[in-house]
């Protein structure tokens, strides 16, 4: 009908404002279920209910709505608050599995970039390298981010793909990439160079991961600034 003709018609024109992992007909939703809701009254209750400890059954009910596609509230929010919502709904509930999803089916757009760092950050403290790097091969479109483009070229060494890790890493370069450790880190990791020649970083965990492969004599003694993700790490490797 016309009704359903004019809906279709308005998702293809705004499917860059479909952000979520499930049809709404699927939980007995609509695409429409927040346009006309007030954006500022929508952050207010969301920041309460993460305030709060839901029971299971809240929880689920919640992420369905949370997760479900729909069109963003018309006043009051922008649409990158709108997802902001979404993905800091995920990184605090710490599913990497549904995250996974998440990034797989909404690979559109730099909002996934916070998203997909968290991912591959989380997996690698818990020694998980293979779940970090598997992503790259299933993921339609790798944002343009200096850290992901590191992961990247980093996991293609890991798999032993010296050469396509090479080629990446070039084209990065030639893009205006410019890092001292990693350059280093990479130079050694592919055997062009027999000492490293870095200090240990924990700027951020890839760094840090590199610094334990490179480095022959590594020794790390975290204190009370260590970064907890660096804890995680340290715990997940012994």
């Amino acid at each position: 009908n016309l009704i359903n003709i004019e809906q279709d018609e308005k998702v293809e024109s705004n499917k860059l404002k479909l952000v979520g992992l499930y049809d709404p007909d699927e939980n007995d939703l609509n695409l429409n279920m927040w346009e006309l809701s007030d954006g500022e009254k929508i952050i207010k209750i969301v920041k309460k209910i993460q305030s709060i400890k839901l029971s299971n059954d809240a929880k689920n009910i919640y992420k369905k709505l949370i997760l479900t596609n729909a069109f963003p509230p018309e006043t009051n929010i922008d649409l990158d608050e709108f997802i902001g919502l979404k993905i800091n709904w995920l990184i605090k509930n710490n599913d990497l599995e549904l995250i996974k999803e998440f990034i797989l089916k909404n690979h559109q757009g730099e909002f996934n970039n916070r998203l997909l760092e968290h991912y591959l950050d989380r997996n690698l403290s818990l020694g998980k390298i293979d779940k970090s790097c598997e992503i790259f091969s299933q993921i339609k479109i790798v944002p343009e981010d200096k850290y992901i483009s590191k992961y990247k070229i980093y996991c293609l060494l890991y798999q032993d793909k010296k050469e396509v890790a090479q080629l990446q890493y070039d084209l990065l370069k030639e893009a205006g990439f410019n890092d001292v450790f990693f350059n280093k880190s990479f130079n050694y990791l592919s055997g062009y160079q027999s000492n490293p020649e870095i200090d240990l970083s924990e700027e951020n965990l890839l760094d840090f991961h590199l610094s334990y492969l490179c480095l022959k004599d590594f020794s790390y003694e975290p204190n009370e600034n260590t970064k907890k993700i660096i804890w995680q790490y340290l715990s997940s490797n012994n």
